[in-house]
């Protein structure tokens, strides 16, 4: 998998550590970096433009890139074991312990404590900007040992508090990754399905528009570009009534009409996009009337040429017993229908000169 398209922004070093481990382990191409918070949203937005598919990160560094960047980011979550890891080698402590941390990092911290009998007072940050007076909090009220993400424990370092980082370890860094590839592996056939389809609308002889539930054009192919004489950068994202005010979108059923646009006659073919019994949206197709008219004299001077063309008439058949006589009697009526008719007869009994009898004598002759 190219380094590129996965990236993973730790908070501090020793995740980046982790992370180098568990890639050489499990045989992973990963580009990893050091950045928390806001460095690593740099780092993040860096990454986007360098190729960037999935992001991996940790706590509030991983909660800034997501709001900041457009890709996928997975989250390296603290699990039980990682808290554990935290607050076992304290498991005698007599005092109370104060785990501060964004609620995805310390989740589950009163519980741990009560297995391990500590008296644990567990504190939720909303941003990063909350730390200081959260510390000062916990120092009034004489709690002398933080558990915390990197922020926290520099934080209360700071301070003069004892403290204790929560790390992540290898499983939780593990699960991320695979995570990110599965993601990047899903992303990947969405898009190639993508190119497909824009590929096959745009190299279609047909007009394509595409138009949400407010009549806001999606998508505008090459054949409507031509066929309408406008752009599709000018479309996109407009309302279909500005290029074509007339059109009536039936929400409940397809329609076919034909309109004069820009001087030209074009058959307009509305389909509704319907999910769950709600209409989201429809599918307008193109054709200009001119150009199926000078496609279907090529189709007829083709199979002109060729000599598929019907010759025979009823009066070409021989025969003067009651049943021919009824039968072409029957083959006239069912000439002026117009469905499919289906012949049956051995061979050498006439259903050629029969199928261009009734051909000949039809409303498409």
């Amino acid at each position: 998998m190219n380094s590129k398209q996965l990236w993973l922004v730790a908070p501090h070093s020793k995740l980046a550590e982790e992370a180098q481990n568990v890639c050489q382990e499990l045989n992973i191409n990963l580009e990893i970096r050091i950045g928390n918070m806001y460095p690593g949203v740099e780092i993040a937005k860096q990454a986007v433009q360098l190729g960037a598919e999935v992001i991996i990160s940790r706590g509030g560094t991983a909660e800034l890139i997501r709001q900041a960047v457009e890709v996928p980011v997975v989250e390296i979550r603290s699990t039980g074991f990682d808290l554990l890891k935290a607050l076992y080698p304290v498991k005698d402590y007599q005092e109370t312990i104060a785990v501060i941390g964004f609620k995805n990092v310390i989740y589950g911290a009163t519980d741990m404590g009560e297995i391990l009998n500590l008296n644990i007072r567990e504190i939720t940050l909303n941003n990063k900007y909350e730390i200081p007076e959260k510390i000062k909090q916990v120092m009034t009220q004489g709690i002398k040992l933080i558990i915390g993400d990197t922020d926290v424990v520099k934080e209360a370092s700071d301070a003069g508090i004892e403290t204790r980082l929560i790390y992540s370890g290898k499983e939780s860094v593990a699960k991320a990754i695979e995570e990110a590839q599965r993601i990047n592996k899903i992303r990947q056939a969405e898009q190639a399905k993508a190119k497909e389809l824009k590929t096959i609308v745009d190299n279609v002889r047909e007009g394509i528009i595409s138009i949400n539930h407010e009549s806001i054009v999606s998508m505008f192919n090459a054949a409507a570009e031509i066929i309408l004489k406008e752009q599709s950068y000018n479309m996109l994202g407009k309302k279909i009534d500005s290029l074509i005010p007339e059109l009536d979108i039936n929400e409940g059923s397809a329609l076919t009409k034909v309109m004069k646009i820009k001087d030209k006659d074009v058959i307009i073919n509305t389909f509704p996009v319907i999910v769950e019994e709600v209409s989201v949206g429809a599918i307008i197709t193109l054709q200009e009337v001119n150009k199926l008219r000078k496609l279907e004299q090529q189709v007829r001077w083709e199979i002109s040429n060729k000599g598929l063309i019907a010759t025979k008439t009823f009066a070409d058949i021989v025969g003067q017993s009651a049943i021919i006589k009824e039968t072409i009697s029957e083959a006239e009526r069912y000439s002026k229908v117009d469905s499919t008719i289906l012949i049956i007869g051995e061979s050498g009994t006439g259903k050629e000169i029969f199928a261009q009898g009734i051909h000949n004598a039809s409303f498409r002759s």
